[in-house]
């Protein structure tokens, strides 16, 4: 999400301001599965979706987004590190309404008892999704 004008909390969240953009970036699927061989990921036993079974990313390739980092390995193979890079342009005139999935305050995380699965919101088009927000205070 890209926030404007959000006061920085002192745990480090925000509250406040206005949310220009919703969206979400990807790793290419052949990185993540060299990831996914390396230790301590080797491990994880939860779930993951693949891109192709990810209906977000299919999404945002439809509308001709490209959601997918640029990357670069910092030496011989994965290990050694990875460098990535993408552009995000935000219109700051955009308001966008969300729908957090918890907030996080000094007892620890608060679930948001409005949320639709993970969060929700509604892209350009009216087509819904799901974002786990952060920051914002829980309603009274």
């Amino acid at each position: 999400m890209t926030h404007y004008g959000a006061k920085l909390l002192p745990n480090n969240t925000i509250v406040g301001g206005t949310v220009a953009h919703i969206g979400q970036v990807y790793f290419d699927q052949s990185l993540l599965e060299q990831v996914e061989k390396t230790a301590p990921y080797n491990t994880n036993r939860q779930a993951w979706t693949k891109n192709a079974n990810d209906p977000i990313i299919s999404l945002g390739v439809a509308n001709n987004d490209d959601p997918i980092i640029n990357y670069s390995l910092l030496g011989s193979k994965i290990e050694d590190g990875v460098f990535g890079w993408i552009t995000v342009g935000a219109d700051v005139t955009n308001k966008r309404t969300v729908n957090q999935a918890s907030w996080y305050s000094a007892q620890g995380g608060i679930k948001n008892p409005n949320a639709a699965g993970i969060g929700s919101f509604i892209f350009p088009g009216g087509n819904t999704g799901g974002a786990a927000g952060g920051g914002r205070k829980p309603p009274k």
